[in-house]
Protein backbone atom coordinates (compact mmCIF):
# COMPACT_ATOMS: atom_id res chain seq x y z
CA UNK A 1 0.00 0.00 0.00
CA UNK A 2 2.70 2.44 0.92
CA UNK A 3 5.22 1.40 -1.73
CA UNK A 4 3.12 0.65 -4.77
CA UNK A 5 1.15 3.03 -6.88
CA UNK A 6 -1.64 2.03 -9.21
CA UNK A 7 -1.42 -1.05 -11.38
CA UNK A 8 1.34 -0.78 -13.94
CA UNK A 9 3.15 2.06 -12.18
CA UNK A 10 6.57 1.95 -10.62
CA UNK A 11 7.16 1.71 -6.89
CA UNK A 12 6.98 4.85 -4.83
CA UNK A 13 10.19 6.45 -3.69
CA UNK A 14 11.09 6.19 0.02
CA UNK A 15 9.99 9.82 0.43
CA UNK A 16 6.61 9.11 -1.19
CA UNK A 17 6.12 5.97 0.93
CA UNK A 18 6.83 8.05 4.04
CA UNK A 19 4.27 10.64 2.91
CA UNK A 20 1.69 7.87 2.50
CA UNK A 21 2.52 6.55 5.97
CA UNK A 22 2.16 10.01 7.49
CA UNK A 23 -1.41 10.16 6.16
CA UNK A 24 -2.30 7.49 8.73
CA UNK A 25 -3.43 9.11 12.01
CA UNK A 26 -0.44 9.19 14.34
CA UNK A 27 -2.26 7.35 17.11
CA UNK A 28 -3.02 4.52 14.67
CA UNK A 29 0.63 3.99 13.73
CA UNK A 30 2.34 4.47 17.08
CA UNK A 31 3.05 2.26 20.05
CA UNK A 32 5.63 1.61 22.70
CA UNK A 33 7.30 -1.01 20.49
CA UNK A 34 7.64 -1.69 16.77
CA UNK A 35 5.67 -4.94 16.85
CA UNK A 36 2.57 -3.28 18.34
CA UNK A 37 2.99 -0.31 16.00
CA UNK A 38 2.94 -2.67 13.00
CA UNK A 39 -0.17 -4.41 14.36
CA UNK A 40 -1.88 -1.01 14.85
CA UNK A 41 -1.07 0.05 11.29
CA UNK A 42 -2.27 -3.29 9.88
CA UNK A 43 -5.58 -2.89 11.75
CA UNK A 44 -5.96 0.63 10.33
CA UNK A 45 -5.27 -0.57 6.78
CA UNK A 46 -7.58 -3.61 7.06
CA UNK A 47 -10.59 -1.74 5.65
CA UNK A 48 -8.87 1.13 3.83
CA UNK A 49 -8.04 1.96 0.22
CA UNK A 50 -5.75 4.69 -1.03
CA UNK A 51 -8.30 6.95 -2.70
CA UNK A 52 -7.44 9.55 -5.33
CA UNK A 53 -8.89 13.01 -4.68
CA UNK A 54 -8.82 13.70 -8.40
CA UNK A 55 -9.45 10.48 -10.31
CA UNK A 56 -6.26 8.76 -11.44
CA UNK A 57 -8.24 7.01 -14.18
CA UNK A 58 -8.88 10.43 -15.72
CA UNK A 59 -5.16 11.17 -15.87
CA UNK A 60 -4.57 12.84 -12.55
CA UNK A 61 -1.59 12.26 -10.30
CA UNK A 62 -0.73 9.18 -8.27
CA UNK A 63 1.36 11.38 -5.95
CA UNK A 64 0.67 11.18 -2.20
CA UNK A 65 -0.69 14.76 -2.31
CA UNK A 66 -3.62 13.43 -4.41
CA UNK A 67 -4.42 10.53 -2.07
CA UNK A 68 -6.38 10.07 1.14
CA UNK A 69 -6.92 6.81 3.07
CA UNK A 70 -10.60 5.97 2.88
CA UNK A 71 -12.98 3.18 3.80
CA UNK A 72 -12.65 0.69 0.93
CA UNK A 73 -16.43 0.37 0.40
CA UNK A 74 -16.86 4.14 0.02
CA UNK A 75 -13.89 4.39 -2.34
CA UNK A 76 -15.08 1.54 -4.56
CA UNK A 77 -18.66 2.86 -4.62
CA UNK A 78 -17.38 6.18 -6.04
CA UNK A 79 -15.75 4.40 -8.97
CA UNK A 80 -13.66 6.67 -11.16
CA UNK A 81 -15.29 9.93 -10.08
CA UNK A 82 -13.40 12.78 -8.43
CA UNK A 83 -13.92 13.13 -4.69
CA UNK A 84 -16.37 15.90 -3.75
CA UNK A 85 -15.55 18.47 -1.07
CA UNK A 86 -18.14 16.88 1.26
CA UNK A 87 -16.47 13.48 0.80
CA UNK A 88 -13.08 15.06 1.59
CA UNK A 89 -14.57 16.69 4.69
CA UNK A 90 -16.05 13.34 5.79
CA UNK A 91 -12.67 11.62 5.37
CA UNK A 92 -10.87 14.41 7.26
CA UNK A 93 -13.42 14.20 10.10
CA UNK A 94 -13.00 10.42 10.25
CA UNK A 95 -9.19 10.89 10.33
CA UNK A 96 -9.47 13.16 13.38
CA UNK A 97 -11.92 10.77 15.06
CA UNK A 98 -9.59 7.81 14.42
CA UNK A 99 -6.67 9.81 15.80
CA UNK A 100 -8.57 10.84 18.92
CA UNK A 101 -9.97 7.37 19.68
CA UNK A 102 -6.64 5.73 18.92
CA UNK A 103 -4.88 8.15 21.24
CA UNK A 104 -7.40 7.50 23.98
CA UNK A 105 -7.11 3.71 23.64
CA UNK A 106 -3.32 3.83 23.70
CA UNK A 107 -3.32 6.22 26.63
CA UNK A 108 -5.80 4.21 28.66
CA UNK A 109 -3.79 1.09 27.93
CA UNK A 110 -0.66 2.80 29.28
CA UNK A 111 -2.20 4.75 32.16
CA UNK A 112 -5.11 7.10 32.72
CA UNK A 113 -2.66 10.02 32.73
CA UNK A 114 -1.42 8.80 29.35
CA UNK A 115 -4.88 9.36 27.88
CA UNK A 116 -4.90 12.96 29.05
CA UNK A 117 -1.38 13.55 27.72
CA UNK A 118 -2.30 11.96 24.38
CA UNK A 119 -5.32 14.22 23.93
CA UNK A 120 -3.38 17.33 24.97
CA UNK A 121 -0.51 16.53 22.60
CA UNK A 122 -2.84 15.84 19.65
CA UNK A 123 -5.41 18.58 20.11
CA UNK A 124 -3.70 21.39 22.02
CA UNK A 125 -0.67 22.26 19.88
CA UNK A 126 -0.28 25.57 21.71
CA UNK A 127 0.26 23.72 25.00
CA UNK A 128 3.43 21.75 25.56
CA UNK A 129 3.11 18.89 28.04
CA UNK A 130 6.86 18.98 28.45
CA UNK A 131 6.61 22.58 29.60
CA UNK A 132 3.86 21.60 32.02
CA UNK A 133 5.95 18.83 33.58
CA UNK A 134 8.91 21.18 33.77
CA UNK A 135 6.74 23.78 35.54
CA UNK A 136 6.96 26.25 32.68
CA UNK A 137 3.33 26.30 31.51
Amino acid sequence: MLWRGSTGESRRTPTQAQEMFEKVPSSQRASTNTQDAAINADKYFSDKDANHIKAHSKGDSNEPSNIKWENAKDNRARGNEDMTWTEKAKIDTKWHFDNLTGGMKAGVKATPMGAIIGVINNYCPFFSVNQWFAGGA
